[in-house]
């Protein structure tokens, strides 16, 4: 493909400009050795010697600093040119005021140095010129190599082409000024069929599946599920859905629509045997807590290689630095940290007393990007000048808690903070999802008196914060001695080799290395797939092999006579450009044709998958999908985060997975222009360094996608989107009374974000809440929908819905009612418990045939259906009969 001429020239410019950058910094390097330039250094930020060095070496000092400052200007303005985010191009502008600085620092350096005995305030600009100039190099560097990387990549990923294989931006113009948010919320890909008959489920491990299973079974029976146009699905929900699906593929001559999962089938006695999917056994407990102790040392060894390389660095600037101690910062350093924050002061006042409009339109944006400058520039200073010597001060005043030689000091601080972060990630996994850890402690519990009194949860909480505070305070200790010893030893440490050696290995692990595969999202995907992913052969189930790969536009395609199968997922954002406060998640659907949803936009899920390398395309299968719809912990949760999303990202105890974001795609397709990234082939360490940070940009490459229910538990909300006129609802999301549930908050979403409304019918909500005998009055709530005015072609103008829910009442079938009797809590087990016994599986298994027997009932039964509507559900008219 040819580019245009405006590309040509855009390539060309670039190229010439890389080019400049290295060829100065290769003419610096050589001047600076050839010219013995060293002493000039020492002079102009050491005050030594006294005097001055000759001319003609500060005249090629001065070439040598030209050198370098156009290299930093250029790599800069390189930046500007080649991000495309306005983020990193803002970067890249802060990068160039930042070298205009540097070049104003060093011309005063010299008058002080020159002029007169002035030498404490020049080594106090100095200060400021050499720790400004650490973000200077670093942007300039990281713009020259984004700049390489994007000329010599070849991947093109021309079939992603926008709207056609990649979809967004499809609102319309309307005149209601509340339409417009509505109706991007409406959006769908334009092949998806709106009304007709859908259904879904609900999350909640594998007590939703194990339930689903049983009331889906149920609308098979009648020839009802066969006729629903989607099955949308989360979390636990997606276990049963994608199960069915697996299920359905060939070979020939195994399940059928009719008789997938039944009762007695091979595949649901497959199911039943594997209800302790993620481990039974001493051995596979063993093993899942051993992918835990990996995921930990993993992410420890990267964060502890950056913070020692780190310390070296910085370490290395401090040894540059002279008329003090960095526990004893002398008067011109804590000036020159003091006056920029000063400076930014008064030029805010300054904008704020010249509000006017004059004034503003003409001086405005001068001063705004002055007082950000400075902004930034004093919170490097101030990090420089303050926190890193207070934090080596802290260091020297620790006493040494372990007695022997260093090896054996830094060999029990490593088990030390590996131990409580062990510990504190198992207390943490088990507090987010809600598993009961009273048994744990219940011998505390016994024996003292004091502690019976404190609440499991409350200890798990005080571990869970011990152990990040543990681990934060160990590698700040670390790198404040990291520091203290390069800038303070007769030698920098650690040495050169050592140094280059702890080089390479960050190096591969950042570069080389999916962060992806450290965190248990492989392992839970994998343990999933042992009980879930199963077909019938003869009169056998077999496992999928690990091998196959279960692509989603193969292996979730619709098949005859069954529901199109979309999976839930949420989208981690921050920020508030595209949702409210404290929501921080959008969906995020993935389905045989489309991944996306109405504010990202869709992509086509086969043309991802052909233009995706491993092991992202690892992550476009039926079973991934299954995988992250129920990421119940991660290192972000939307409304559902926890103060705990930090320990997950710190020690790899993390669901989910990075995928690609649709609306990037769009605005920045790889065909059109060299500048746009492609695809990454790894998800690298820096997306981990945003977990850790909590940064998701909405706009981004990738995006962070859990836990369908981290959006809406019920998947009720997009099944809506698509408008059905009939719509069952299986709910096992858990709450032990109905207010206490996910309805609820469904019905709000989709009001806020469709105008949907939801008029339920008498009896109320109340009949399905549990009276003192743990007995509802009903299995099946009944409400009417209310589309809004304004809707996409082919929404009707009501519908119907019917919620069946995982309650009891008088009509349970005695069995499960005996089953509650000896399980109280039944059937809302906590989430936390995905370890079924076989009496509890069927408990599930048949309160769901009969929750989902009492759905069909209710359709067939009901008066206020649609002509069209009942055509959707009832079975056909018999001729002649």
């Amino acid at each position: 493909m040819g580019r245009n001429p405006e590309t040509r020239a855009s390539r060309t410019t670039e190229l010439v400009a890389t080019t400049a950058v290295v060829t100065l910094v290769v003419a610096a390097i050589i001047l600076y050795h050839v010219r013995h330039l060293e002493p000039v250094d020492r002079w102009m930020i050491r005050a030594e010697p006294a005097t001055a060095p000759p001319v003609g070496v500060r005249v090629a000092h001065g070439i040598f600093l030209a050198c370098v400052i156009a290299a930093l200007m250029i790599g800069a303005w390189l930046g500007r040119r080649v991000f495309i985010s306005d983020k990193g191009r803002g970067l890249a502008t802060f990068g160039m005021v930042v070298t205009g600085y540097l070049v104003a620092g060093v011309v005063a350096v010299s008058v002080l140095l020159t002029a007169g005995p002035h030498v404490s305030w020049a080594r106090g600009v100095a200060f400021t010129v050499l720790v400004l100039g650490v973000p200077a190099v670093a942007i300039a560097a990281f713009s020259v190599l984004i700049t390489v990387v994007r000329l010599s990549v070849r991947r093109r990923q021309a079939d992603l082409r926008p709207g056609e294989t990649v979809l967004c931006d499809q609102t319309g113009d309307h005149e209601d000024p509340a339409h417009p948010s509505w109706e991007a919320n409406w959006q769908l890909p334009g092949t998806r069929e709106r009304g007709g008959f859908g259904v879904c489920v609900s999350g909640g491990g594998i007590r939703s599946a194990t339930f689903s299973l049983g009331a889906l079974e149920s609308l098979r029976t009648p020839d009802v599920l066969q006729k629903a146009r989607y099955l949308v699905s989360v979390s636990g929900g997606g276990y049963a859905s994608g199960a069915l699906r697996l299920a359905l593929q060939p070979p020939r001559g195994g399940a059928g629509p009719d008789t997938v999962f039944d009762t007695g089938t091979p595949e649901l006695d497959y199911l039943r045997r594997h209800g302790k999917y993620l481990a039974d056994g001493t051995a596979q407990w063993i093993r899942a807590l051993v992918v835990v102790l990996r995921g930990l040392v993993a992410a420890q060894l990267a964060i502890l290689l950056a913070v020692v390389l780190a310390g070296r660095a910085i370490g290395g600037l401090y040894r540059l630095m002279p008329g003090g101690t960095l526990t004893d910062v002398p008067a011109p350093y804590r000036w020159a940290v003091a006056a920029p924050l000063l400076a930014a002061l008064l030029l805010w006042m300054l904008a704020v007393v010249t509000e006017s409009g004059d004034v503003t339109d003409r001086y405005g944006s001068v001063l705004r990007v002055g007082v950000r400058f400075l902004a930034f520039a004093a919170a490097f200073l101030f990090v420089a000048g303050c926190v890193v010597p207070l934090l080596v001060a802290a260091s020297d005043r620790l006493p040494s808690l372990v007695s022997g030689t260093r090896a054996q000091e830094a060999g029990a601080g490593v088990a030390a903070v590996l131990t409580t972060g062990y510990v504190a990630t198992l207390a943490g996994i088990f507090l987010t999802v809600r598993r009961i850890a009273g048994s744990a402690l219940s011998w505390v519990k016994e024996n003292r008196a004091a502690v019976a009194r404190i609440p499991a949860a409350l200890l798990q909480r005080l571990l869970v914060t011990l152990g990040v505070l543990i681990m934060t305070a160990a590698h700040l200790y670390v790198f404040a001695r990291v520091v203290d010893r390069t800038a303070t030893g007769g030698t920098m440490w650690p040495g050169t080799i050592r140094f280059l050696v702890l080089v390479v290995i960050f190096g591969a692990l950042a570069l080389l290395v999916d962060q992806t595969r450290w965190s248990l999202h492989p392992f839970y995907k994998r343990r999933l797939a042992t009980a879930f992913a199963v077909r019938r052969t003869g009169n056998t189930a077999e496992a999928y092999g690990w091998n196959e790969e279960t692509t989603l536009h193969e292996y979730a395609k619709k098949p005859d006579h069954w529901p199109q199968v979309i999976f839930m997922a949420s989208a981690n954002v921050s920020g508030q450009d595209v949702t409210a406060p404290g929501r921080r998640v959008l969906p995020y659907s993935m389905s045989a044709d489309w991944l996306g949803s109405p504010r990202l936009g869709w992509v086509r899920a086969d043309t991802l998958a052909h233009n995706v390398k491993r092991p992202l395309r690892l992550d476009l299968t039926v079973q991934a999908a299954m995988a992250v719809s129920g990421a119940a912990f991660a290192s972000a949760m939307g409304a559902s985060a926890t103060p705990y999303s930090l320990l997950f990202a710190l020690t790899n105890a993390r669901l989910g997975t990075w995928l690609p974001n649709p609306y990037h795609l769009y605005h920045h397709p790889r065909g059109t222009d060299w500048r746009n990234p492609p695809l990454p082939r790894l998800r690298r360490l820096h997306y981990l360094i945003r977990e850790i940070f909590g940064i998701y940009p909405w706009n981004g490459q990738l995006l962070l996608v859990t836990d369908g229910g981290h959006y809406d538990n019920l998947g009720l909300v997009e099944l809506l989107r698509h408008g059905p006129e009939v719509a069952i609802c299986l709910d096992a999301s858990g709450g032990s009374t109905l207010p206490a549930g996910a309805l609820g908050p469904a019905l709000t979403l989709a009001q806020q974000e469709l105008g949907i409304s939801i008029e339920i019918d008498q009896p109320g909500p109340s009949a399905l809440d549990p009276g003192g005998d743990r007995l509802a009055r009903s299995d099946v709530l009944t409400a009417t929908i209310h589309y809004p005015e304004q809707r996409p072609e082919g929404v009707p103008e009501t519908g119907r819905l019917y919620i069946g829910r995982a309650g009891l009442t008088p009509h349970t079938p005695w069995p499960v009612l005996a089953y509650a009797k000896r399980n109280a809590s039944f059937p809302n087990d906590s989430t936390g418990d995905q370890w079924f016994t076989d009496e509890q599986f069927d408990a599930y298994h048949a309160l769901g045939r009969h929750v989902g027997d009492c759905v069909v009932a209710a359709v067939r039964s009901d008066p206020h259906l649609l002509t069209t509507a009942d055509r959707l559900v009832r079975p056909a008219a018999v001729p002649g009969g």
